[in-house]
């Protein structure tokens, strides 16, 4: 089974469009792929949100979608039918809100990312039938019945997510030619997460994408003396998460340290136990060979150590 995030082909996503003959399952293959939207935001996806084009010639002649800042009431609602396209209110919390409060967050968007602009005519056309017709997207995508035509007209077992999709648009904005920073800025991360970069590398070849080194650490670390994981983060293009697992691991081998704990909303602070030039000696056994950068793991990048 592949994984909930493996991206569609071009060709893949054609053929699913082709298959696809019912307006929820057309919904989420028009806009997701086209526009990158995170699942839960393509859920909870308003008409109030939608700002259609204009005859002004200043006005982009492509629908945009401006994603609230401000928590908002979820306002999603389920079907009746799908033969019919009939809505009702739910009778059961949100499960895509946070801690099923029934309130949509947008969590990383800000002001310089929460406008996702639909360029693609297909996911506008398909925006435009279904925002003529209904106000919000219903509890029921047609994931299920996708996965059903996947297994028909696609040959290899492919398993189609919300969150596939959405690394979908990555892949086929980076085969376009768009610059990483444009393409996170769409998908509203802040950061190159580790999945976004392994992907991009696996279908963007051209795309250069080098992984940080211990020495890019210590060097950032002794150019501004102490900062935060998220300081961290975003200055080398990671998520919090590696970046905190990455800290941590130089730590246990004596090369960096924290020189504040956190403390309510401040957090905690980091700075270089060692110049960046500091010849660091190989952990491997048997190995005494010593370099400038290594992997995280104290082992030459260009040894395989068998």
């Amino acid at each position: 089974m592949t994984s909930s995030t493996d991206p569609l082909s071009p060709s893949e996503l054609q053929q699913l469009r082709e298959s696809a003959s019912k307006p929820a399952e057309l919904l989420p293959l028009a806009v997701v792929p086209a526009t990158g939207l995170h699942p839960k935001e393509f859920l909870h996806l308003h008409s109030s949100w939608i700002e259609w084009p204009s005859n002004n010639e200043a006005s982009p002649n492509f629908p945009l979608i401006r994603i609230p800042l401000e928590p908002q009431p979820c306002r999603r609602k389920k079907f009746v039918s799908k033969s019919t396209l009939k809505l009702i209110s739910r009778d059961r919390p949100c499960e895509s809100c946070r801690e099923g409060d029934d309130i949509f967050h947008a969590n990383s968007r800000s002001e310089e990312n929460n406008v996702v602009s639909v360029v693609d005519e297909f996911a506008h056309d398909q925006m435009k039938w279904w925002f003529r017709r209904f106000d919000t997207v219903p509890w029921s995508t047609g994931l299920n019945s996708l996965n059903r035509l996947a297994n028909e007209s696609i040959e290899r077992d492919c398993r189609v997510t919300l969150r596939g999709l959405r690394y979908t648009f990555a892949v086929r904005a980076a085969k376009m030619g768009i610059n990483v920073e444009t393409i996170t800025n769409q998908m509203g991360q802040n950061v190159i997460t580790q999945r976004l970069r392994d992907l991009l590398h696996k279908h963007g070849e051209h795309i250069d994408l080098k992984r940080s080194t211990v020495r890019d650490y210590l060097i950032l670390l002794n150019n501004n003396k102490s900062m935060s994981i998220s300081e961290i983060a975003k200055a080398l293009g990671k998520s919090y998460e590696a970046s905190l697992s990455f800290m941590n691991q130089l730590a246990t081998e004596g090369l960096v340290q924290q020189v504040r704990e956190s403390s309510g909303p401040k957090p905690a602070l980091w700075t270089n136990k060692v110049p960046p030039d500091t010849e660091l000696v190989c952990q491997y056994p048997r190995c005494d060979r010593t370099f400038n950068t290594f992997n995280g793991r104290g082992i030459h990048e260009s040894s395989k150590h068998k």
